[in-house]
């Protein structure tokens, strides 16, 4: 699940568990975990996203952020606009006053490819 190179699993599964080990009650005892009858995908994200759909949030796939416009004022700093590519282009989208946007990292193994090293570019 963690890994794509034998060494990788401990560090990602250490980067993980430092990052959200102190909000997972029940994690010690194995009681927090999850088993959905059907995936993962089925079981949780289809029905969320039903959810927040019918909620009026706008679902954007194949999006690729490029950069937030944040300003900072008096401490606070506040999301303007997001720059990113979509199937139509690059594109900026405006964030208005009552906007949320929320903003996750990916996972070091997210769009991994696998490609031997006589085809990558070779350097003098």
């Amino acid at each position: 699940m963690f890994a794509f190179q034998t060494w990788h699993s401990v560090l990602e599964m250490k980067l993980y568990l430092h990052r959200f080990l102190h909000l997972m009650d029940g994690l010690n005892d194995v009681t927090s975990l999850v088993f959905p009858k059907y995936n993962q995908y089925a079981s949780f994200v289809r029905p969320l996203l039903s959810w927040i759909k019918s909620k009026g949030v706008k679902v954007q796939p194949d999006t690729i952020v490029r950069e937030l416009k944040i300003e900072t004022l008096n401490n606070s700093m506040t999301t303007k606009a997001v720059e990113c590519r979509t199937r139509d282009g690059e594109q900026i989208i405006n964030v208005g006053s009552q906007d949320l946007v929320f903003v996750t990292t990916d996972s070091m193994v997210d769009e991994l490819h696998y490609q031997s090293s006589a085809t990558l570019p070779r350097t003098a």
